[in-house]
Protein backbone atom coordinates (compact mmCIF):
# COMPACT_ATOMS: atom_id res chain seq x y z
CA UNK A 1 0.00 0.00 0.00
CA UNK A 2 1.30 3.02 -1.26
CA UNK A 3 0.78 6.32 1.15
CA UNK A 4 1.63 9.71 1.59
CA UNK A 5 2.80 11.96 4.38
CA UNK A 6 3.82 14.64 5.96
CA UNK A 7 6.37 15.55 8.62
CA UNK A 8 5.51 18.24 11.16
CA UNK A 9 8.40 18.96 13.57
CA UNK A 10 9.73 22.09 15.22
CA UNK A 11 13.32 20.21 15.30
CA UNK A 12 15.09 20.45 11.91
CA UNK A 13 17.66 17.35 13.10
CA UNK A 14 14.73 15.11 14.24
CA UNK A 15 12.29 16.20 11.19
CA UNK A 16 15.68 15.44 8.61
CA UNK A 17 16.35 12.03 10.50
CA UNK A 18 12.63 10.81 10.52
CA UNK A 19 12.89 11.72 6.56
CA UNK A 20 15.57 9.48 6.34
CA UNK A 21 14.30 7.08 8.79
CA UNK A 22 10.81 6.47 6.35
CA UNK A 23 12.68 6.73 3.25
CA UNK A 24 14.92 3.73 4.12
CA UNK A 25 12.46 1.80 5.95
CA UNK A 26 8.79 2.66 4.47
CA UNK A 27 9.72 3.22 0.93
CA UNK A 28 6.07 2.91 0.06
CA UNK A 29 5.97 6.52 2.03
CA UNK A 30 6.40 9.50 0.04
CA UNK A 31 7.28 12.26 2.35
CA UNK A 32 5.79 15.39 0.44
CA UNK A 33 7.36 17.79 2.48
CA UNK A 34 8.68 18.83 6.17
CA UNK A 35 6.71 21.39 8.01
CA UNK A 36 8.31 23.19 10.82
CA UNK A 37 5.85 25.10 12.20
CA UNK A 38 1.28 24.88 12.52
CA UNK A 39 0.47 27.29 10.54
CA UNK A 40 2.84 25.63 7.86
CA UNK A 41 1.29 22.27 8.50
CA UNK A 42 -1.67 24.16 8.23
CA UNK A 43 -1.52 25.34 4.77
CA UNK A 44 0.57 22.40 3.43
CA UNK A 45 -2.18 19.46 4.49
CA UNK A 46 -5.20 21.98 3.25
CA UNK A 47 -2.99 22.07 -0.53
CA UNK A 48 -0.90 18.75 -0.60
CA UNK A 49 -3.99 16.07 1.01
CA UNK A 50 -1.71 13.43 2.38
CA UNK A 51 -3.09 10.51 3.60
CA UNK A 52 -1.22 10.83 6.84
CA UNK A 53 1.18 13.23 9.08
CA UNK A 54 3.75 12.59 11.43
CA UNK A 55 2.72 15.06 14.00
CA UNK A 56 4.88 16.31 17.25
CA UNK A 57 3.12 16.93 20.13
CA UNK A 58 5.03 20.57 21.25
CA UNK A 59 5.15 22.80 18.82
CA UNK A 60 6.30 26.14 20.71
CA UNK A 61 4.05 27.88 21.01
CA UNK A 62 1.26 25.66 19.73
CA UNK A 63 0.71 22.05 20.33
CA UNK A 64 0.42 19.18 18.16
CA UNK A 65 -3.60 19.76 18.72
CA UNK A 66 -3.74 22.91 17.77
CA UNK A 67 -3.25 22.29 14.39
CA UNK A 68 -5.86 19.53 14.88
CA UNK A 69 -8.39 21.92 15.82
CA UNK A 70 -8.23 24.31 12.99
CA UNK A 71 -9.76 21.51 10.77
CA UNK A 72 -13.84 20.77 10.92
CA UNK A 73 -13.06 17.71 9.57
CA UNK A 74 -9.87 15.38 9.80
CA UNK A 75 -9.59 13.40 6.52
CA UNK A 76 -6.17 12.40 7.40
CA UNK A 77 -4.54 9.95 9.88
CA UNK A 78 -2.06 10.47 12.74
CA UNK A 79 1.15 9.27 13.69
CA UNK A 80 2.18 11.24 16.53
CA UNK A 81 5.76 11.46 17.86
CA UNK A 82 6.04 12.25 21.81
CA UNK A 83 7.87 11.38 24.97
CA UNK A 84 7.10 10.50 28.36
CA UNK A 85 7.20 13.71 29.31
CA UNK A 86 4.72 15.09 27.04
CA UNK A 87 1.32 16.41 28.94
CA UNK A 88 -0.62 14.56 26.62
CA UNK A 89 1.22 10.82 26.77
CA UNK A 90 -0.75 9.32 28.55
CA UNK A 91 -4.35 10.43 27.14
CA UNK A 92 -2.42 8.87 23.65
CA UNK A 93 -1.47 5.77 25.27
CA UNK A 94 -5.17 4.88 26.67
CA UNK A 95 -6.97 6.18 23.26
CA UNK A 96 -5.24 3.55 20.74
CA UNK A 97 -4.02 6.00 18.13
CA UNK A 98 -0.73 5.38 16.56
CA UNK A 99 2.71 6.71 18.15
CA UNK A 100 5.83 6.50 18.09
CA UNK A 101 8.04 7.62 21.60
CA UNK A 102 11.03 9.35 20.84
CA UNK A 103 13.82 8.00 20.51
CA UNK A 104 12.33 5.82 18.10
CA UNK A 105 14.30 3.27 15.75
CA UNK A 106 13.46 1.61 12.46
CA UNK A 107 11.77 -0.93 14.10
CA UNK A 108 9.65 0.97 15.98
CA UNK A 109 8.36 3.09 12.70
CA UNK A 110 7.89 -0.29 10.99
CA UNK A 111 5.20 -1.14 13.22
CA UNK A 112 3.81 1.90 13.67
CA UNK A 113 3.08 2.39 9.95
CA UNK A 114 1.75 -1.44 9.87
CA UNK A 115 -0.58 -0.69 12.45
CA UNK A 116 -2.01 2.41 10.51
CA UNK A 117 -1.90 0.40 7.08
CA UNK A 118 -4.27 -2.22 8.92
CA UNK A 119 -6.17 0.86 10.41
CA UNK A 120 -7.02 2.19 7.14
CA UNK A 121 -7.73 -0.83 5.24
CA UNK A 122 -10.39 -2.20 7.74
CA UNK A 123 -11.76 1.67 7.64
CA UNK A 124 -11.19 1.94 11.28
CA UNK A 125 -10.21 5.72 10.91
CA UNK A 126 -11.00 8.87 13.08
CA UNK A 127 -13.21 7.88 15.84
CA UNK A 128 -9.59 7.56 17.47
CA UNK A 129 -8.74 11.11 17.22
CA UNK A 130 -12.10 12.04 18.22
CA UNK A 131 -11.54 10.15 21.34
CA UNK A 132 -8.06 11.16 22.08
CA UNK A 133 -9.31 15.14 21.71
CA UNK A 134 -12.06 14.43 24.96
CA UNK A 135 -9.49 12.51 26.90
CA UNK A 136 -7.09 15.46 26.54
CA UNK A 137 -9.50 17.08 28.18
CA UNK A 138 -10.18 14.70 31.38
CA UNK A 139 -8.66 14.01 34.55
CA UNK A 140 -6.99 10.27 34.06
CA UNK A 141 -10.42 8.60 36.22
CA UNK A 142 -12.59 10.40 33.62
CA UNK A 143 -10.82 8.98 30.56
CA UNK A 144 -12.04 7.13 28.10
CA UNK A 145 -9.59 3.80 27.82
CA UNK A 146 -9.78 1.67 24.19
CA UNK A 147 -9.28 -1.76 25.31
CA UNK A 148 -8.18 -4.21 22.34
CA UNK A 149 -11.17 -7.20 21.96
CA UNK A 150 -11.51 -10.06 19.47
CA UNK A 151 -13.40 -7.70 17.44
CA UNK A 152 -12.10 -4.15 17.73
CA UNK A 153 -12.02 -1.87 20.37
CA UNK A 154 -14.36 -1.68 23.63
CA UNK A 155 -14.39 1.86 24.87
CA UNK A 156 -15.12 2.52 28.54
CA UNK A 157 -14.36 5.13 31.63
CA UNK A 158 -11.61 3.98 33.91
CA UNK A 159 -13.67 4.65 36.49
CA UNK A 160 -16.48 1.93 35.08
CA UNK A 161 -13.81 -0.47 36.01
CA UNK A 162 -14.40 -2.50 38.92
CA UNK A 163 -10.98 -5.28 38.41
CA UNK A 164 -9.36 -7.26 35.32
CA UNK A 165 -8.87 -10.83 35.90
CA UNK A 166 -6.51 -12.72 33.99
CA UNK A 167 -7.14 -16.40 32.48
CA UNK A 168 -4.38 -17.14 30.69
CA UNK A 169 -4.36 -15.72 27.11
CA UNK A 170 -7.07 -13.11 27.79
CA UNK A 171 -8.48 -11.71 30.43
CA UNK A 172 -12.04 -10.42 31.66
CA UNK A 173 -12.54 -7.03 32.44
CA UNK A 174 -14.90 -6.65 34.86
CA UNK A 175 -17.12 -3.41 35.02
CA UNK A 176 -19.37 -1.90 37.85
CA UNK A 177 -22.39 -2.03 36.09
CA UNK A 178 -22.00 -5.78 35.29
CA UNK A 179 -21.55 -5.51 31.78
CA UNK A 180 -18.24 -7.46 31.29
CA UNK A 181 -16.03 -8.40 28.86
CA UNK A 182 -12.81 -10.45 27.35
CA UNK A 183 -9.86 -8.57 26.32
CA UNK A 184 -7.05 -9.12 24.16
CA UNK A 185 -4.61 -7.57 25.50
CA UNK A 186 -1.97 -9.23 28.59
CA UNK A 187 -2.52 -7.84 32.24
CA UNK A 188 0.32 -6.03 32.29
CA UNK A 189 -0.88 -4.16 29.01
CA UNK A 190 -3.90 -3.04 31.09
CA UNK A 191 -2.17 -2.03 33.97
CA UNK A 192 -0.17 0.19 31.89
CA UNK A 193 -3.33 1.71 30.61
CA UNK A 194 -4.92 3.00 33.72
CA UNK A 195 -4.46 5.02 36.54
CA UNK A 196 -1.31 4.34 38.86
CA UNK A 197 -2.98 6.07 41.70
CA UNK A 198 -6.51 4.48 41.18
CA UNK A 199 -5.41 0.92 40.22
CA UNK A 200 -3.09 -1.74 41.84
CA UNK A 201 -1.71 -4.94 41.37
CA UNK A 202 -3.17 -7.26 44.13
CA UNK A 203 -1.34 -10.41 42.67
CA UNK A 204 -0.28 -12.08 39.84
CA UNK A 205 -3.79 -12.41 37.73
CA UNK A 206 -5.35 -9.25 39.35
CA UNK A 207 -5.79 -5.53 39.41
CA UNK A 208 -8.33 -3.84 41.69
CA UNK A 209 -10.15 -0.60 41.16
CA UNK A 210 -9.31 1.12 44.69
CA UNK A 211 -12.18 3.42 44.69
CA UNK A 212 -14.59 -0.17 44.64
CA UNK A 213 -12.68 -1.73 47.92
CA UNK A 214 -15.00 -2.01 50.78
CA UNK A 215 -12.94 -4.38 52.88
CA UNK A 216 -9.69 -6.46 53.11
CA UNK A 217 -10.17 -9.96 55.01
CA UNK A 218 -6.62 -10.97 56.75
CA UNK A 219 -7.56 -14.64 57.43
CA UNK A 220 -8.53 -15.32 53.72
CA UNK A 221 -6.26 -12.76 52.25
CA UNK A 222 -9.04 -11.29 50.26
CA UNK A 223 -9.87 -7.87 49.01
CA UNK A 224 -14.04 -7.66 48.63
CA UNK A 225 -14.90 -5.11 46.30
CA UNK A 226 -18.69 -3.04 45.77
CA UNK A 227 -20.43 -5.09 44.44
CA UNK A 228 -19.40 -8.62 46.67
CA UNK A 229 -16.68 -9.41 44.24
CA UNK A 230 -14.08 -10.59 45.85
CA UNK A 231 -9.60 -10.34 44.51
CA UNK A 232 -6.97 -12.11 46.15
CA UNK A 233 -3.97 -10.10 47.66
CA UNK A 234 -0.51 -11.78 47.45
CA UNK A 235 1.64 -11.69 50.88
CA UNK A 236 4.28 -10.01 49.52
CA UNK A 237 2.03 -6.95 48.22
CA UNK A 238 0.46 -6.83 51.60
CA UNK A 239 2.21 -3.84 52.44
CA UNK A 240 2.11 -2.02 48.88
CA UNK A 241 -1.60 -2.72 49.17
CA UNK A 242 -1.96 -0.78 52.32
CA UNK A 243 0.10 2.04 51.23
CA UNK A 244 -1.45 2.20 47.77
CA UNK A 245 -4.70 2.58 49.89
CA UNK A 246 -3.22 5.35 51.58
CA UNK A 247 -2.24 7.33 48.62
CA UNK A 248 -5.27 7.06 46.46
CA UNK A 249 -7.13 8.77 49.90
CA UNK A 250 -4.74 11.54 49.82
CA UNK A 251 -5.00 11.98 46.41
Amino acid sequence: MKLTSLIIEDDSMQAASLKKMVETACPEITVLDICFTIPQAEAAIRKMKPQFIFLDIMMEPFTGFDLLNRFVEIDFEVIFTTTYQDFAYKAIKVSAVDFLLKPFGEEELKLSVKKLKEKIASKQTMDYLGLLMQNIQKKPEAMQLAIPVLTGYRFVEVSQILCVESSGKFNQVFLINGDDFISTITLAEIEKLVPDIMFFRSAKNFIVNLSYVIEYLKNQEKIILKNGKSAPLSRLKKNSFFAAINRFQNS
